[in-house]
């Protein structure tokens, strides 16, 4: 009989944008496995243990909510294309720069640094796997943000020896007209439910021995489609989709009148 798997290490988790959609998911499930949640957004956070507002853009707020924290995810962002300098720059640029700096100084033993399937904009849709080996393709300013996040995350595993795992999350949608969206553009495949999100967030502060990683997420595609290459999650994380879309939508849909 092969001995029973041993129970992950309790951590103590800062989620950055804890009250959005897919953060609310993260603090549920890290809290289902027995670990300490501290949320931190700019608006309150009712699913961590304790709830911390402030910005990503201040330092001093940082420092104060990574006190006794030694993992951190990291979902704040504008997540959406918008203007570069007043949204995109504040939150995506000069906000991933206070954090990994803030990690680094309170000696983080794990950073899950949330990048996109965006960083391949122009391959999203084709009727190919999206691999890891394929260059990266932004057509949005958006999905420049996330290139330099995986960049300054490479560098501060370089540098200072943090640990980084970069998460290219596919579409979590928030609403029905986000949904009609997704299917008007055949990417279904690049579907990511609740559920899945946070496991798979779950899955990348538990895992071990990782220095440098990024990994596709996303829930499953049908059989008769194609997504983003989920077997390096697999490999690093264990990680494996539940849901295949529509499954994990917390609203009906299509709409019924």
């Amino acid at each position: 009989m092969p001995p029973a798997e041993s129970s992950p290490i309790p951590r103590r988790v800062l989620v950055t944008g804890s009250a959005g959609v897919v953060g609310r998911a993260v603090c549920q499930e890290l809290l289902a496995r027995g670990h300490f949640v501290r949320g931190f957004d700019l608006s309150p956070s009712p699913h961590a243990s304790e709830s911390v507002t402030g910005s990503i853009t201040e330092p001093a707020e940082l420092d104060a909510a990574m006190a006794s924290i030694d993992t951190l995810v990291h979902l704040a962002a504008e997540p959406n294309e918008c203007d570069f300098l007043t949204r995109l720059l504040p939150s995506n640029i000069i906000g991933v720069y206070h954090v990994m700096d803030a990690a680094r100084r309170h000696g983080l033993r794990r950073v899950v640094l949330t990048s996109s399937v965006m960083v391949n904009g122009r391959f999203v849709g084709l009727p190919e796997v999206i691999r890891l080996e394929r260059p990266t393709s932004p057509t949005t300013h958006y999905a420049v943000t996330k290139l330099f996040a995986e960049s300054i995350g490479r560098m501060y595993a370089t540098v200072h020896k943090l640990s980084v795992l970069v998460v290219r999350l596919a579409w979590v949608v928030r609403t029905p007209e986000e949904v009609d969206r997704m299917v008007r553009m055949g990417a279904q495949p690049m579907y990511t439910s609740r559920g899945d999100a946070g496991r798979f967030f779950a899955a990348g502060v538990e895992a071990e021995a990782i220095d440098y990683k990024i990994v596709y997420a996303s829930s499953k595609p049908t059989a008769d489609a194609v997504g983003v290459d989920l077997e390096p999650a697999r490999k690093l994380l264990g990680y494996e989709p539940r849901d295949t879309f529509p499954e994990g939508l917390p609203f009906a849909w299509p709409a019924r009148s």
